[in-house]
């Protein structure tokens, strides 16, 4: 995943997203590969999900009682 909001970022679109292994105010691996400011980053409960949210893309690794 973090491949595909690596290139929707090179053409210009606005990207965020979360990771099973994100913590607020820790290092995150994933977060320094993509470049994402940490306001782009959320926890891995929805949080990020809003009314200006275009398209919500979820991988098959992701478990069906995450929200």
């Amino acid at each position: 995943m973090s491949a595909l909001a690596q290139y929707l970022q090179g053409i210009g679109k606005n990207v965020s997203g979360s990771d099973r292994y994100f913590k607020e105010g820790e290092l995150n691996e994933t977060k320094d590969k993509t470049g994402s400011r940490r306001d782009q980053m959320f926890l891995q409960d929805g949080s990020g999900i809003n009314d200006k949210t275009d398209l919500v893309v979820v991988s098959t690794a992701i478990e069906d009682t995450v929200i």
